[in-house]
C-alpha cells in the first residue's frame, strides 16, 4: 500500500507523536505524582510558540530584538517566575522549572531563524503526543484502542519490517503499563492490612483510604495522616485554642487543611464572616469533596457560604494580604522535604505575621515532640525569631502517637490566656479546660536543645533535624 501525499505527511511525523505518547507514559509510570505535567507541556508549547511568532515578526528590525527579549523575560518572570520561585528550593519540583527555561530558549531559537518551520513540526507532534499520552493513560479503553490503532497503522504503512516489529513491542509494553495503572487499587492493597477502598493520584500526593469496623484511615504518600476514629484529638487542639485567643474572630485563613477537619471546627463559630482555605494541593480538596467517604471528617463544612477556596502560591498570597486575618491555621505536612520545610521558616512566619491583624494569632501543627524533638523545638525558636510570642502544646492521638502544635501571637498577653481557657463552643468531642492544661505540660526535655538553630530558606535546619529524628524508636 502506497500512501498518498497527505498520508505521507502524517506518516513522516507520526513517529514524533508516538514518541510523545510513550514519553508521557514513561513519566506517568516512573513519577506517578506528575498528573498535571501535561499542563506544563502545554504551557511550554505556548511560550515557545509566542516567542517564535514575536521574534519572527521583529526579525527584520534587528535593533528591536534586545527589547523583545527583555519584554519576554519580564512577562515570563511576572506570570511564571513568581509562582515557581519557591519550587527551585523544593527538590520535588526543580525539573518542572527547567521546562519553562527550555521553552524560552526554544522560542528564541525558532524566532531567530536557527530552526525552520519544517523542523518545528516534529516538536508540535511530540507535544501533541505527550498530551494524548496523559489522556489515554487514565483510560484503559482509550489506551487499548490507541495501541491497536498504532499497530494497525504501522503494519499497513510502507515501513520496514524491523521498525514495525520494534514499534509493536513498544506499544505492547506501554499497554501493559497502562493496565497496571488501572489496577492500582489491587496493587495498593498489598501495602495495607486493612481493606483499601480508595486509591488516587494528584500532582503531589498518592492518596489511599483503608477501612476497618466502619472507620477510615487516610494515607498520603504511604504515610498515615489521619483516622476518622480519633481525628478530633488532632483537629480540636489545632483550631480552638487559637480561636479562643482572639476576641470575636471574623476572618480566618487555613493553609493546607485539605481534608476539611480544621474547616469543620472553624465554621462552628457564629462570629466568623470569612474563612479562606489556601490548599497546598487543591486536587486533594477536589478528591475529598467528590467522594462521600471523606465527609466523615469534613461533614458539610465545604458547603458553608462563608468558605472560599483559593488556588494560589502560599508565599505570594500572604505577601499580598497584609493585616487581613484574625487567625491563621497552618495545617501543612511535616518538614520531611525541602518543599515542606519552607512552611516552617523565618521568612514564612514573617509573612504570616504581616498578614495578621494586631491581635491576630497563628497556630501550626509541629509534628512529634518525641520522634522529631529538635525539629519541634526549632519551630518554636523560628516563630520567636519572626517576632511571635509562642506557646507549644501537645496531645496523644491514638492512631498517630504524640503530636504537637505551636501557637504564636503578636501580643504577649494573648499567650497568657491558654492555661485558664474555657471552651464554650459547642459541640466539642474532647477538648475542655482540663485537657488544655494537660496539653501545656511537657515535663523535662530529654534532648539537648540549647543550640537549636533557627530555620530559614538558606539554612533548612528544621528539615535536617527532622530527618535525623528518633524514628528508630517507632
Amino acid at each position: 500500500m502506497r500512501p498518498d501525499s497527505v498520508t505521507r505527511f502524517f506518516l513522516t511525523h507520526y513517529p514524533a507523536f508516538a514518541v510523545g505518547v510513550m514519553l508521557m507514559l514513561i513519566v506517568k509510570w516512573v513519577a506517578p505524582f506528575s498528573d498535571a505535567i501535561w499542563l506544563d507541556t502545554l504551557y511550554l508549547s505556548l511560550i515557545a510558540l509566542a516567542a517564535w511568532l514575536a521574534l519572527s515578526a521583529l526579525k527584520p528590525q534587528t535593533g528591536l530584538l534586545p527589547l523583545a527579549f527583555s519584554l519576554l523575560l519580564v512577562v515570563f518572570i511576572s506570570f511564571t517566575g513568581q509562582k515557581y520561585l519557591y519550587r527551585l528550593v523544593a527538590y520535588f519540583y526543580w525539573a518542572w522549572m527547567l521546562i519553562y527555561v527550555f521553552a524560552l530558549i526554544g522560542g528564541l531559537t525558532l524566532g531567530l531563524g536557527y530552526v525552520t518551520t519544517k523542523k518545528f513540526l516534529p516538536v508540535v507532534f511530540l507535544l501533541t503526543g505527550a498530551a494524548s499520552g496523559y489522556i489515554i493513560n487514565n483510560h484503559l479503553v482509550l489506551l487499548t484502542l490507541f495501541g491497536l490503532a498504532m499497530l494497525l497503522y504501522y503494519w499497513l504503512s510502507d515501513i520496514k519490517l524491523t521498525v514495525k516489529g520494534l514499534t509493536s513491542l513498544a506499544v505492547i509494553l506501554f499497554m501493559v503499563l497502562g493496565y497496571q495503572g488501572e489496577t492500582q487499587l489491587f496493587a495498593r492493597q498489598k501495602k495495607y492490612t486493612d481493606q483499601v477502598i480508595f486509591s488516587g493520584l494528584t500532582r503531589m500526593h498518592k492518596v489511599d483510604v483503608t477501612t476497618w469496623r466502619g472507620e477510615y484511615w487516610y494515607y498520603l504518600n504511604n504515610q498515615n495522616r489521619l483516622s476518622s476514629l480519633d481525628e478530633y484529638l488532632y483537629h480540636e487542639p489545632l483550631v480552638h485554642p487559637a480561636m479562643h485567643m482572639v476576641p470575636q474572630p471574623e476572618r480566618v485563613l487555613i493553609l493546607g487543611g485539605e481534608m476539611g477537619g480544621a474547616l469543620r471546627e472553624v465554621v462552628k463559630y457564629d462570629d466568623i464572616r470569612q474563612v479562606t482555605v489556601l490548599p497546598l494541593d487543591i486536587r486533594l480538596i477536589e478528591e475529598f469533596r467528590e467522594h462521600n467517604l471523606f465527609q466523615k471528617i469534613s461533614k458539610e463544612s465545604w458547603q458553608d457560604g462563608r468558605v472560599t477556596i483559593v488556588d494560589s502560591e502560599i508565599f505570594s498570597y500572604l505577601d499580598q494580604h497584609p493585616a487581613a486575618y484574625d487567625v491563621i491555621i497552618v495545617d501543612l505536612p511535616d518538614p520531611g522535604n525541602l518543599m515542606n520545610n519552607q512552611f516552617y521558616t523565618t521568612e514564612f512566619y514573617q509573612l504570616c505575621r504581616q498578614s495578621l491583624t494586631q491581635n491576630g494569632v497563628i497556630v501550626t501543627q509541629a509534628g512529634s515532640p518525641y520522634f522529631a524533638t529538635k525539629a519541634f523545638y526549632t519551630i518554636t525558636a523560628t516563630m520567636q525569631d519572626a517576632g511571635f510570642h509562642t506557646a507549644p502544646f501537645h496531645n496523644q492521638i491514638l492512631t498517630l502517637g504524640e503530636w504537637a502544635w505551636v501557637v504564636g501571637a503578636r501580643e504577649k498577653a494573648s499567650i497568657g490566656q491558654l492555661d485558664s481557657m474555657e471552651f464554650e463552643i459547642k459541640p466539642l468531642t474532647w477538648l475542655n479546660a482540663e485537657a488544655m492544661q494537660m496539653m501545656l505540660s511537657f515535663g523535662k526535655v530529654t534532648s539537648d536543645t540549647s543550640n537549636i538553630k533557627v530555620n530559614s530558606l538558606k539554612d533548612p535546619s528544621t528539615f535536617i533535624y527532622y530527618v535525623q529524628g528518633n524514628w528508630s524508636l517507632q
